[in-house]
């Protein structure tokens, strides 16, 4: 069980880089309309989220669906400390707030 744990919470977190791939890329100006679809960050982020796919989905020969589902609000909180990390971006009081509401919810969850 432990096994399929770390494997939706290592997907999450590779989903929350994708997304930030996905705002990095957003954020540039391309030369044409159809750069800003192919280029390097948008491949990557997609295929970033094809793995993380199929990883919840080999997680869930070894965790319990609903265990999953509450395992995937992690991702609300990898998104914000990573766009702390890496964009520099501010999190706000509430979503801090939120964030530990989420937190708490997983571990009443999860015993």
């Amino acid at each position: 069980m432990l096994l399929g744990v770390g494997i939706i919470l290592l997907s999450n977190l590779v989903a929350a880089v994708s997304q930030l791939l996905l705002k990095q890329a957003a954020k540039k100006t391309w030369p044409n309309w159809w750069r800003s679809f192919l280029n390097v960050r948008i491949i990557l982020a997609y295929g970033l989220f094809f793995a993380t796919t199929l990883f919840s989905v080999y997680a869930l020969r070894f965790i319990p669906l609903s265990l999953s589902a509450a395992l995937g609000a992690s991702g609300q909180i990898f998104v914000p400390l990573l766009s702390r990390l890496v964009l520099h971006e501010k999190i706000s009081k509430q979503r801090a707030l939120g964030m530990l509401i989420i937190v708490a919810g997983i571990v009443v969850f999860s015993l």
